[in-house]
This record gives structure tokens, C-alpha cells and sequence, in this order.
């Protein structure tokens, strides 16, 4: 039985040709990600002199005034998504919206952007890549395969490559895109489609792989990929859940050696 997507019923595909891009997500299936307490803190407390003439507005400290900024652009980022799910939001209104909110008045012009620039600083310290994930964009770009990016995430798209470079990711993709780019969240297909027009790539030349199976396993196959999910625990284990990044390899291996006739296996 195939997986439903907006009423279309998609069997796994029984023939899959080598692909010319692997897709990856970010979050979650390259990299793990833990709130980075402390970083966000000393970011704020480093900004103390830029925020003394928040007194009236703010009695906490400066770290504590970062801390609840970022946790607060995370909440409004998720009621808007509840609202309009496949619609990304503006990164710079939900700054300027979040810290309104925590202030209870109207920001002073330019510090929403200046606590959401130093957040995202301090979140690449609570971002964790996994060796096996480096050493496979690596082996994947050895043999010539172009890779793609392709996420959700509600922040500056300037600031997300900012973090992909500074792990040391950036490097490896081709093209890196955020739904912030496109302003669409996966699993829309503008998203999907966002990724293969910047590939210059047909669907069937990309294999995609993520750790959610409705925004990237069925999403991608509805826009026509070659989709798994990321190594690990979690809904959707069993016949299209990759048991290991070497078995993506596999996979590629099989795909190339038979010509694209391969049984859809993890």
C-alpha cells in the first residue's frame, strides 16, 4: 500500500534510475540541534550596553531578555504555521513582532534584527553535525553526484548559510536553500520545485533524503523524487527508512550498476 498525499495515493517506485543530486534536509537528518542555554545568554549580556535604554520596557537581564527573544520568535513562527502551514513567514516582521510582544510596545528601530543576528550566532554553538553526515556529502561529491539543500527553517536565509559555513557544511552543496528563499515550507511543491529549478534537474535525476515523512519522504515523492528517511528513530521506520548512511551508498551503487532497475528497499 503506497503513502496518501492530498488525496493521491504513491506507491514506491519499483525502478529507480542513478540519480545526478542527492537532496538533503538540515535539521534533524544532517545535524541535531539542542537550545544552546549559555551561548544565548553571554550573546545577550555582551549586549547589555546596546539595551540600557530598555529599562522602562524590560526588567531582566540582557541574557535573559535574548533568551526569551529567541524562544519567542520560535512561538509565533509555529502559530503562524499553524495557520497558513505550507506558508513560510518574513523572518525580519516575526523579529520585529516577537520582541514587540515581549516589550509590550513598539522595538526601537534596529533591535529586533540586532537580538536576531546575535541569536543566530548563538545557535550554531547548539548545532551538532554527525561524522557519518560529513563523511557522505564527502564519498557523495568523490563520485560525482551534485548535492542540493533544501529546509525549513522561519530565520534569515543569509544567516542559515552563515551557520552552514561556519560547520563546515556549506562547501559540499551546490545549492542551499531555506523556505525562507522561497517562501514556501516543505511538503508544498513550490518547495520542491524551488530545489530542481535551481538544480536545473527533472525530478527523476534526485534522490532526496530528510527525517520527517510528511514534509520530506511524501513530499518529495509528490514532486516526483526518489525519497527516505534519514537514519534513525522515528515514525516511518521499516521500508523507507535508510538503516544506515552506508546504505544510501548501496542504494547508489545498486542503482548505477543495474541500469535503475531497483526494488525501493531501505
Amino acid at each position: 500500500m503506497g503513502a496518501v498525499v492530498r488525496g493521491a495515493l504513491l506507491p514506491p517506485p519499483d525502478r529507480a534510475p542513478a540519480p545526478e543530486a542527492v537532496g538533503f534536509d538540515y535539521g534533524g537528518t544532517l545535524v541535531r540541534v539542542a537550545v544552546p542555554e549559555a551561548a544565548l545568554r553571554a550573546a545577550g549580556e555582551a549586549l547589555a550596553q546596546d539595551l540600557s535604554d530598555l529599562a522602562g520596557s524590560w526588567s531582566g537581564t540582557p541574557g535573559d531578555l535574548l533568551m526569551d527573544f529567541s524562544a519567542t520568535v520560535d512561538e509565533e513562527a509555529r502559530a503562524a504555521h499553524r495557520r497558513r502551514p505550507l506558508r513560510e513567514v518574513d523572518p525580519r516582521a516575526l523579529e520585529e513582532r516577537a520582541l514587540g510582544r515581549l516589550l509590550g510596545r513598539e522595538p526601537p528601530p534596529g533591535l529586533a534584527r540586532m537580538l536576531g543576528a546575535a541569536a543566530q550566532q548563538a545557535w550554531i554553538s547548539g548545532v551538532v553535525v554527525a561524522e557519518e553526515a560529513r563523511q557522505l556529502l564527502l564519498r557523495l561529491r568523490e563520485r560525482g553526484l551534485r548535492l542540493g539543500l533544501l529546509s525549513n527553517a522561519p530565520y534569515p536565509p543569509q544567516a542559515m548559510r552563515l551557520q552552514l559555513a561556519r560547520l563546515g557544511l556549506l562547501q559540499h552543496f551546490e545549492v542551499a536553500l531555506f523556505s525562507t528563499d522561497l517562501g514556501w515550507r516543505k511538503p508544498a511543491p513550490e518547495a520542491f520545485q524551488g530545489l530542481l529549478e535551481r538544480l536545473d534537474l527533472a525530478p527523476g535525476a534526485v534522490w532526496f533524503v530528510g527525517d520527517e515523512v510528511e514534509a520530506d519522504l511524501l513530499g518529495a515523492r509528490a514532486a516526483g523524487m526518489r525519497a527516505f528517511l534519514a537514519p534513525g528513530p522515528g515514525a516511518g521506520e521499516g521500508a523507507h527508512r535508510l538503516a544506515s548512511w552506508g546504505r544510501l551508498l548501496e542504494l547508489l551503487d545498486d542503482a548505477s550498476g543495474a541500469g535503475g532497475r531497483l526494488a525501493d528497499r531501505p
